[in-house]
């Protein structure tokens, strides 16, 4: 995380002096430091709205033990997405009715107490994995879908609004949340006995320190990112220009942000749309359901998925960490962008003929290149999206609109990753 810290400051100086060459030189080192905090702040609550899904499906070990032939990783999909998918759409559509940060600040609040809420359910039923101990964590799941879906949008929208630094700020603090929760769950499992009571004392570890990270992250969203000059620099400016005469650069001259300008933006952006569906449902077709549940290995036994998620979540963020560190990486035209997510497709077949060889090596490079393909077609499309728009207002909605894309590619992939279990009796 200090070195993914480190570029993105660097990064952000660069931008900032660069914007701010016109103004007193006193004045520069205050505004920098401000626009440096903002992008840290953004890059911790992308892994913040993440951390919560993050957590549960990566306690695979915990939850397989806890419920045995449940196929819990792909039953908490089902309960997660369809709900982050609708709150999406309403967000979206009304998302000149509500306020950003208050969404942001309600899911953060509420994404604390669910996940705290899991060692105390565990403490509550003794490590028992009744039907009603797994009906309330599906609850859990719902609820987080919810917030997900109010929190991760009004997120990058407002990243989207202040440019694309922070967009790839938030992009790879959503990666940084998979490699924070697998590092986690990895300490946690290897600092206690691998016995049925210390799994259950790892996880509950596990989740109270991913609990107290989403706090923290609130305290810095509602206390300390308001009070930077630079933000408070954004939003007189934003206040002042109000909206320009085009809404969209490329042609859509409606002011309204309603229905039309959605239309217009739908006209403007659905390659972008369309590859970023793509994109997830390629990957949630095969992770975490394939890497959970459809391999196994003799010799690394319950490390196998563990580790094989660890990997995934390197290479994704290794993937978006890539157009920050390599500016020359980035590709912003939609057509070579929606060419290289249709090529992730070919992941498909190979999965199934690595999950038959059952070559622990092939499935870990296999998985590699499946989390650096997603890092880096994710982090292109996500900051290619916002430049079609000319205000900061058209750049929020264009937020808004890409991430609940996102979510409804994952929503897909998630339903097509129970195909895998045609034919296993289930």
């Amino acid at each position: 995380m200090g070195l993914a810290l480190a570029a993105l400051n660097a990064n952000a100086a660069e931008h900032t002096y660069k914007a701010m060459e016109i103004q007193p030189k006193s004045n520069r080192q205050k505004a920098a430091a401000g626009h440096n905090a903002a992008v840290v702040i953004y890059f911790l609550c992308g892994n913040a709205v993440l951390l919560p899904w993050n957590a549960f499906i990566t306690a695979v070990d915990y939850f397989g033990s806890t419920y045995p032939g449940l196929h819990t990783d792909r039953l908490f999909t089902v309960c997660y997405l369809p709900l982050a998918f609708l709150t999406l759409v309403v967000s979206t559509v009304l998302h000149d009715h509500s306020s950003a940060r208050l969404r942001v600040l309600v899911s953060f609040g509420a994404f604390f107490l669910t996940v705290l809420a899991v060692p105390l359910i565990d403490a509550g039923t003794h490590g028992q994995g009744s039907s009603g101990s797994l009906a309330a964590v599906c609850c859990l799941l719902a609820l987080g879908g919810v917030l997900d879906g109010m929190g991760q949008g009004a997120l990058f929208g407002t990243a989207a609004a202040l440019g694309p630094l922070f967009v790839e700020a938030l992009v790879a603090g959503t990666a940084m949340s998979g490699i924070l929760v697998s590092v986690l769950r990895v300490i946690t499992k290897a600092a206690y006995s691998d016995t049925r009571q210390g799994l259950r004392v790892a996880a509950a570890a596990y989740f109270g320190v991913a609990a107290f990270f989403v706090l923290a992250c609130f305290f810095l969203f509602a206390f300390v990112l308001p009070r930077l000059p630079f933000i408070k620099q954004q939003q007189r400016a934003a206040s002042e220009a109000q909206q320009d005469v085009s809404d969209l650069a490329i042609g859509d001259q409606d002011q309204k942000l309603g229905a039309t300008s959605l239309r217009g933006m739908g006209r403007a952006m659905w390659v972008l749309a369309a590859t970023i569906v793509l994109i997830y449902v390629v990957t949630l077709a095969i992770f975490p359901g394939v890497l959970a549940e459809d391999v196994s290995n003799s010799w690394l036994g319950s490390w196998y998925p563990v580790i094989l998620i660890l990997i995934y979540n390197l290479g994704d963020f290794a993937g978006k960490m890539t157009p920050v560190l390599v500016p020359a990486a980035t590709v912003t035209a939609p057509a070579p962008i929606f060419a290289c997510a249709a090529a992730r497709l070919a992941f498909v077949p190979a999965y199934y003929f690595a999950a038959r060889a059952g070559v622990a090596p092939a499935m870990m490079v296999l998985t590699g290149l499946l989390g650096i393909s997603n890092g880096l077609t994710t982090v292109w499309a996500m900051v290619a999206a916002p430049t079609a728009c000319a205000t900061a207002k058209s750049k929020d909605l264009a937020g808004n609109v890409m991430i609940t894309c996102l979510v409804f590619g994952l929503l897909l992939g998630s339903g097509c990753s129970f195909f895998w279990l045609i034919g296993r009796g289930w």
